[in-house]
């Protein structure tokens, strides 16, 4: 029998997914076409997520960073 995951674990590991993106763009050269638009893309769809990524920018880095 498979073993199914909850629709809040999809959303947490979904959210952390994209937090480790903000994360590489935040690392990134100004020339990564590639992850400027990535970290765009992001903008555009979780706006919430990326305020609260650059707020901590701002802080205290991520307590569970890795990468």
């Amino acid at each position: 029998m498979p073993v199914t995951t909850s629709p809040l674990r999809r959303h947490e590991e979904a959210e952390r997914s994209e937090c480790a993106r903000l994360v590489r763009w935040s690392r990134a050269s100004a020339r990564d076409t590639a992850i400027m638009l990535d970290a765009s893309q992001l903008r555009r769809t979780n706006p919430t997520l990326v305020r609260a990524f650059e707020a901590r920018l701002q802080g205290a880095s991520f307590p569970n960073e890795q990468d």
